[in-house]
């Protein structure tokens, strides 16, 4: 339909941000806009992906600062008019970070994070790649995670390629180098 969907954050106060989505026409004019969280809560959209009914999964983050910077990575789940069908997080007792979304060749969704493995201090974990697959209800399928070394970091691509295989990326400080550094996965489930 040549419109557009746009996926971020609005921020009421530094303790409060909501997922906001944005739809526009080709023009840029805006024919919906929502935002979505809980109070005292920062919730940031990283990735979305279009569903075969048109509707939208987005991929957020949700930080409660709070509690020593305690996140998640999530998933929405909303219609074509960008009403709120579900809202699911799929994080650890740790800070996780980064959700990137994919429908999957059986339409299904993919999700791509990180997972916290140790947490030497408050809002610096130490993490591993982390694929995802849900049923149409956010229900989890199965649920992996992958990495030879730990990394402080996130997921920001996750993609079903023809064969079957994923290919998920993003970037991260790796524990023999504290420097930023791009990973990239490619895994058969």
């Amino acid at each position: 339909d040549h419109s557009f969907i746009l996926a971020g954050a609005n921020y009421v106060s530094e303790d409060d941000g909501d997922i906001l989505v944005t739809k526009t026409d080709s023009l840029g004019n805006i024919l919906w806009s929502h935002t979505y969280g809980q109070l005292h809560i920062v919730e940031e959209a990283f990735s979305i992906a279009q569903l075969p009914d048109n509707g939208f999964i987005i991929g957020f983050v949700k930080a409660n600062l709070n509690l020593n910077y305690s996140s998640d990575p999530g998933v929405l789940k909303v219609d074509s008019l960008g009403n709120q069908i579900w809202l699911k997080y799929y994080g650890s007792y740790k800070d996780d970070w980064g959700s990137a979304v994919a429908v999957s060749q059986d339409s299904n969704y993919l999700l791509g994070t990180t997972y916290a493995i140790e947490e030497p201090g408050p809002g610096n974990p130490m993490m591993k790649a982390r694929i995802l697959k849900t049923d149409t209800a956010g229900n989890i399928i199965w649920d992996k995670k992958y990495s030879q070394s730990l990394f402080m970091g996130s997921s920001s691509t996750i993609d079903e390629l023809p064969d079957g295989s994923i290919i998920a990326s993003g970037s991260g400080a790796f524990d023999d180098c504290m420097c930023n550094m791009a990973w990239i996965i490619k895994v058969k489930p």
